[in-house]
């Protein structure tokens, strides 16, 4: 098994206790970045001058991050986010953007909380991947409530909102980037 499989087993075998605080930011940023080292990346944003937030409105998610050094777990829902405009360096958003409920209201608090020249950066499951109709069947059928995006919706996220965009489709996901003037 590589370095991936073996973090993920050993965090879904004994849950969070049992990895450090960078690779759980690891487990976060696989998804984001599917074939590149990111123990670099992950150990860099949890340096002694950088706070990692995680922020979630359900305690259930945030329990699996409580404790860990470098971390700080805020209950919050992402339409109404308890940070000053300005005060945010980077966002990421993996594969939950779909459960959020007011994603255009979460898109305003990014933008509105990143300073300038902050980025943010959300990866959603690319609907037109076979394997993803069949999550958003399951989730249809388990009354969820998810509202996945597009291409074109996900692409155009941040078109109201002064910066830069990027976006790529890449094995089942799709990824925009912004970048705050």
């Amino acid at each position: 098994l590589g370095h991936r499989e073996r973090l993920r087993s050993r965090f879904l075998d004994a849950g969070p206790d049992a990895v450090t605080e960078y690779e759980l930011l690891e487990l976060v940023l696989f998804r984001a970045i599917p074939r590149r080292d990111v123990k670099p990346l992950a150990k860099a944003l949890i340096a002694k001058d950088r706070r990692v937030i995680v922020v979630d409105i359900s305690t259930g998610m945030l329990s699996r991050v409580r404790g860990k050094p470098g971390i700080l777990p805020v209950l919050a829902d992402a339409a109404a986010l308890p940070f000053r405009e300005g005060a945010v360096d980077r966002v990421l958003i993996v594969d939950a953007l779909h459960h959020i409920r007011q994603q255009q209201g979460t898109v305003h608090e990014i933008y509105r909380t990143l300073k300038p020249q902050g980025r943010a950066v959300v990866v959603e499951p690319d609907v037109n991947a076979f394997a993803v109709k069949l999550i958003i069947l399951m989730e249809f059928v388990l009354l969820m409530g998810s509202h996945f995006l597009n291409r074109h919706e996900l692409r155009d996220l941040f078109r109201d909102y002064p910066g830069t965009s990027e976006f790529q489709v890449w094995q089942g996901n799709a990824l925009v980037a912004h970048t705050k003037e």
